[in-house]
């Protein structure tokens, strides 16, 4: 048996940690001494608080970690991890495009270099139908919207789903402190589940839609649809439509404005 301070040197935690796993019934000592409350682990605890590091270290949360241990479901936790690898493939790309554009910023003669400015965008008009929609949306930084993400699959794989279409993220609005009101959501099947969850009506209606390779190149994508709007008297109606997807290698982005046909700026 070991004492609280001996198992936290044993297992690399603090003992604040270990009296707080007791506190919310996630990890508790093997025994407890009825006279002076002291808490005693035993060695075969060494490989579940392992357990637990292991799932915090891949981003899960104390009370999925929880879950997990309570049902001693492997689908279940193969479920989180798989929506764990999608927060983490996010930051992969995110962390490459920045890779990138740091090497090329080395290698540019200038401060900064109009001359390397995309403009042959390809613009349409696409229509999207109405449709019933599966949503999360939340306050929050925009480089955690993958964890937005991976919540939104999360909720797909646990009332087992079924998407028609490609998830979407709408950006309601942004603060003076770089917060971010995320809205994720995808089209669904009409099923038992998605009435348990959250869900609305997306109108669908007329889009103009360009595509971007790439965060860098968003501004200017932003931009030409926004000139091609004005240029056509569009009367663009926000927020936009963001839909990020891998084609061939390429990191790709459709930024969809949806404008009024009838009404002209």
């Amino acid at each position: 048996m070991y004492t609280i301070g001996e198992f936290a040197l044993i297992a690399e935690v603090s003992t604040k940690t270990l009296r707080h796993y007791d506190e919310i019934d996630l990890f508790k000592p093997f025994k407890i001494d009825d006279l002076n409350n002291y808490r005693y682990y035993s060695k075969e605890q060494i490989s579940e608080i392992m357990f637990i590091k292991e799932l915090k270290k891949y981003g899960l949360s104390l009370s999925d970690i929880k879950e997990i241990k309570k049902s001693k479901n492997k689908k279940s936790l193969n479920n989180m991890l798989e929506n764990q690898l999608l927060i983490v493939n996010k930051k992969i790309i995110d962390l490459e495009e920045m890779k990138k554009s740091i090497k090329k910023k080395i290698n540019e003669s200038s401060l900064w270099n109009d001359n390397n400015v995309k403009t042959d965008y390809f613009i349409d008009i696409i229509e999207m139908q109405a449709s019933e929609v599966i949503y999360i949306r939340d306050k929050i930084k925009f480089e955690e919207s993958g964890q937005l993400i991976g919540k939104l699959y999360e909720m797909v794989s646990k009332f087992h789903v079924k998407l028609k279409n490609k998830h979407m993220m709408i950006v309601h609005n942004r603060d003076e402190n770089e917060i971010v009101d995320i809205e994720v959501f995808a089209p669904a099947e009409e099923t038992e589940q998605v009435n348990a969850i959250n869900k609305k009506r997306f109108d669908g209606g007329t889009f103009l839609r360009t595509t971007c390779n790439g965060i860098k190149n968003k501004a200017n994508a932003y931009a030409k649809l926004y000139d091609f709007a004005k240029q056509n008297n569009y009367k663009l109606i926000e927020p936009v439509i963001e839909k990020y997807e891998m084609k061939s290698g390429k990191f790709l982005i459709d930024i969809m404005f949806k404008f009024d046909k009838e009404s002209k700026v």
